[in-house]
């Protein structure tokens, strides 16, 4: 279940078993941290351990920097997640460390083991917050999107569908397997 008030919990579309297979692999290695998993926390309880935190890996398949990786830029948290610059038009100096599951591993391993880059990106982050995602400038931006026209320059550009998406050959196979079965009475 995820609410606007819980801190996630849909480990499949978080990636969270890349994460804690990434956490294993540097433990094995040696690498000193400590590790907590996230999942179903009310935010209450999410603040205070973000302040607490120095590191915070957020999704692996997401094509944006989500609520949870702003609230860690805020607190001052290096933030490790996977995000698409020209798709959601994140600025350049974006401090968060752009991440798959493939690069997770080495990535994570950086910033743990060189700690003037993690001290750097955390200023970063907090000033990139104040930025690009204050209180003010959201509300100039969401009184530009009521101005005439101004819906037209929103971020996502609606045709992702229509140009871009490909269906997975997985995920096709599936659909038909289910409209076989619906059309035989089985669903």
């Amino acid at each position: 279940m995820c609410s606007s008030d819980l801190a996630p919990s849909d480990r499949c579309a978080k990636g969270t078993s890349y994460v804690l297979a990434a956490v294993d692999q540097l433990k094995k290695e040696g690498i000193p941290f400590e590790f907590r998993l996230i999942e179903g926390m009310p935010n209450d309880q999410l603040r205070v351990l973000l302040a607490e935190a120095d590191i915070v890996v957020d999704q692996l398949f997401s094509y944006v920097i989500a609520t949870l990786a702003l609230e860690s830029l805020a607190t001052g948290n290096v933030v490790l997640s996977r995000y698409s610059p020209s798709f959601a038009h994140i600025p350049a100096e974006c401090p968060v460390v752009n991440v798959n599951m493939y690069t997770l591993t080495d990535q994570l391993r950086r910033v743990l083991l060189d700690r003037h880059m993690r001290r750097r990106l955390a200023y970063a982050g907090r000033e990139y917050v104040e930025k690009y995602h204050s209180h003010v400038r959201v509300v100039q931006q969401i009184l530009a999107w009521l101005e005439p026209g101004g819906a037209d320059a929103y971020d996502f550009v609606p045709r992702f569908f229509r140009d871009s998406f490909v269906m997975p050959a997985e995920l096709l196979k599936e659909e038909k397997r289910l409209k076989k079965e619906e059309g035989r009475g089985k669903i």
